[in-house]
């Protein structure tokens, strides 16, 4: 992987996240954080599954590799989103402000 793939998907990031702190309760910076993670899990792994040696011989398309890929990041954030703790009644109290 290069810089500029990275660059990309951190602008595409910052512009989810622009677009979405309105929408939500949470911080903007909070919320960057969520996004830059799935992100570059996301990118990691489209990026490892295009390259992998039986793709890259023709055993199993490319797309579908990739596409496989992106089920997995999702799988990924979406059962580390769901394990994570209830907001205290000191952070709603804080938000309230």
């Amino acid at each position: 992987m290069s810089w500029q793939p990275s660059g990309s998907v951190t602008a595409i990031a910052l512009v989810v996240t622009v677009s979405m702190v309105s929408l939500f309760a949470n911080r903007f910076l909070d919320l960057l954080v969520s996004v830059l993670c799935v992100a570059y899990t996301t990118m990691v792994l489209f990026t490892i599954a295009g390259n992998l040696s039986f793709v890259q011989r023709g055993r199993f398309s490319r797309e579908a590799a990739q596409i496989v890929a992106v089920i997995a990041a999702s799988e990924s954030s979406a059962s580390t989103s769901s394990a994570s703790s209830p907001p205290s009644s000191r952070d709603a109290a804080s938000r309230g402000r």
